[in-house]
């Protein structure tokens, strides 16, 4: 849970409002251990706490859920940090936040499939930064474990993809993504992978055999069978040369 304070100016007044000042991160442990004391009277808890926080007719109290709360609150900043960065208005905190978002453009980082264990990978953040702990909980948010339809599966980004990865690296190609290649849909043509002179032609880029091939690998077998397969074997061809992913 985050403690939000209006900073004052120099002169008194108040900085507006879209400068709020995100300060200390409050321990849950501590104030769930406070609360339940205050309930029993005593550091033994009679009752467990994810039964305290159920519903009335589940049998529970409905005791405020801290942990919950936090991670809505943290949540809740997303949607106003994509709110301005689709308006294009950044405050100072969003500003500094784009700037350490070096690698892609912060509305695609937001839109990836990442683990929350692999987000400093993605953004390098100090761990105990505000910013840091929004973006873990909006990746325990966000991840999914399993796309299961065709559609999910084109649209999975490429980039730190916590699915998608080679010698159990997130994969980025920056070359890649400044021309364009974001998702998995950008590298399929008549649901087949396009071919690497046809990868050349359409994005202009400079790439070679084994980079596409380690890329064609690192995507799920799985995921493979739902875009354009119709048989167990994956085959597919390169420079006119017939390959087959097992």
């Amino acid at each position: 849970m985050y403690l939000l304070t209006i900073c004052t100016s120099a002169n008194g007044g108040h900085v507006p409002k879209t400068q709020m000042c995100l300060q200390v991160n409050l321990n849950c442990s501590i104030h769930e251990s406070i609360m339940y004391h205050f309930l029993w009277n005593s550091k033994v808890e009679r009752v467990k706490r994810n039964i305290m926080i159920a519903p009335y007719e589940d049998g529970g109290l409905k005791m405020l859920d801290i942990r919950s709360q936090s991670q809505a609150l943290k949540i809740k900043w997303i949607d106003r940090l994509k709110c301005q960065l689709d308006n294009n208005k950044h405050d100072i905190w969003t500003a500094w936040l784009v700037n350490k978002c070096d690698k892609v453009k912060l509305d695609y980082l937001l839109k990836c499939n990442l683990h929350y264990k692999d987000l400093s990978t993605a953004i390098v953040l100090p761990e105990k930064n505000p910013w840091f702990e929004i973006l873990r909980e909006w990746c325990i948010y966000n991840f999914d474990h399993l796309p299961l339809n065709g559609e999910d599966i084109r649209n999975q980004n490429l980039w730190f993809n916590s699915l998608i990865k080679i010698n159990k690296k997130l994969v980025f190609h920056r070359s890649w993504y400044i021309s364009g290649i974001e998702t998995i849909q950008d590298l399929l043509v008549d649901n087949r992978f396009l071919t690497v002179d046809e990868i050349k032609q359409r994005y202009g880029i400079n790439l070679n055999f084994l980079q596409l091939w380690s890329i064609h690998s690192a995507i799920p077998t799985s995921w493979k069978h739902h875009l354009y397969c119709t048989q167990d074997d994956y085959v597919y061809k390169i420079n006119n040369t017939v390959f087959i992913i097992l």
